[in-house]
């Protein structure tokens, strides 16, 4: 991917025009609550996956009293430089070095990054949908069939979902668009599946950082129907998903929408064999949803040769000394590093930081700090 360098903001959030030049490490955004630090997260975030971690309303995005915002921003690689920029008001435009383009999959991917949010609570208290946001989000990055596997299912279901619901049914139609999901499904069934092994591979390595005694963090995938965890190949996910679907044909018809498939998984997260969601503290979500988007960022690291970057929004205020150091301790292996704070005082296992001060949408380079 290369180094994320530069960034221009124009009418989006509390910046009428910003641009920023970034450097590789660890670049620290310090300012009160209010003054903008997290809409410059949130202006990355959005360059990189053409969504926000804070709202679903992209409009709400667009500063008061305009009527469009654009993004864009520079990647360096060691060859070249591609630059990316979008454009929402009425709707949508995307460009790659200045060609526009119309797919938002050839745009994705482009800068990977992993968020570490407040909001990300929701992998334990949240839906289903919320958590498999996550993984969507995450295996979109990682693997370009994944998105396109992805919309292509989600395009069948609700198609499928109206023929449902029209009298008498059309099974041969239903039938056509049985097959899509299979093929669809199967893929994102198995990338699913084989994420939650991979991420607990890595949840066994950093739970002895973050976690007292022998603690044990650990993800179990939820299928939406039965065998599925028996399945091994794409062939044998899509065999099985395609005698789910029917079986459960007259429930389907019944209740008039699709029961089983992809869209109906889930995941759950435990906490020493018991569910977090159900006995654990607060204290333990927070610190249990940290270590799971640390593992997400070092699968993708893994993954992209250490090409991901961290946006790291103010998460600290639920960790005590010894975890706040050990994660700090963690981010000085990462390329490049996005994170904000309200201390006026950088945490000294910080070796190297270049420093913005943030007020009122004005944003100030300081000078790089050396410990």
């Amino acid at each position: 991917m290369g180094l994320f360098s530069e960034i221009t903001a124009i009418h989006f959030r509390n910046f009428t025009n910003l641009t920023l030049k970034f450097d590789s490490g660890i670049n620290v955004f310090i300012g009160e609550n209010g003054q903008g630090k997290t809409n410059i997260l949130e202006a990355i975030y959005f360059i990189s996956l053409l969504r926000s971690f804070r709202c679903n309303n992209l409009k709400n995005l667009i500063q008061w009293q305009q009527n469009f915002f654009q993004l864009s921003g520079c990647i360096e690689g060691a060859r070249s430089k591609t630059r990316l920029k979008v454009q929402f008001g009425e709707s949508r435009c995307l460009f790659i070095n200045n060609t526009k383009i119309t797919s938002g999959s050839e745009f994705i991917g482009r800068i990977r990054c992993v968020p570490f949010v407040s909001e990300d609570i929701y992998l334990v208290y949240g839906s289903g949908s919320d958590r498999r946001k996550f993984i969507d989000i995450t295996l979109s990055q990682l693997y370009p069939d994944y998105l396109s596997s992805l919309r292509n299912y989600n395009k069948a279901i609700k198609s499928r979902n109206k023929l449902l619901k029209h009298e008498p049914v059309n099974f041969k139609a239903i039938d056509a668009y049985d097959s899509i999901l299979g093929v669809a499904g199967a893929l994102i069934t198995r990338y699913r599946y084989q994420l939650c092994n991979q991420l607990n591979e890595h949840l066994a390595d950093i739970s002895p950082l973050m976690l007292a005694n022998n603690d044990q963090l650990k993800l179990k995938y939820k299928f939406s129907y039965d065998s599925a965890d028996k399945a091994r190949t794409l062939e044998e996910f899509k065999n099985i998903y395609l005698n789910a679907l029917k079986e459960n044909i007259d429930k389907d018809i019944q209740y008039k929408l699709t029961s089983v498939g992809p869209h109906r998984d889930d995941f759950s997260i435990y906490f020493n064999e018991k569910s977090l969601a159900d006995f654990g503290s607060e204290g333990q979500c927070r610190i249990a949803v940290l270590i799971i988007k640390m593992a997400s960022g070092r699968l993708s690291n893994a993954a992209n040769d250490n090409d991901v970057i961290y946006i790291v929004d103010d998460v600290f205020g639920e960790l005590d000394e010894k975890r706040k150091k050990s994660f700090l301790k963690s981010l000085q292996d990462i390329e490049q590093v996005f994170m904000t704070t309200t201390e006026n005082k950088i945490p000294d296992v910080i070796q190297h930081s270049s420093v913005y001060k943030i007020n009122d949408g004005n944003v100030i380079k300081c000078k790089e700090i050396k410990y």
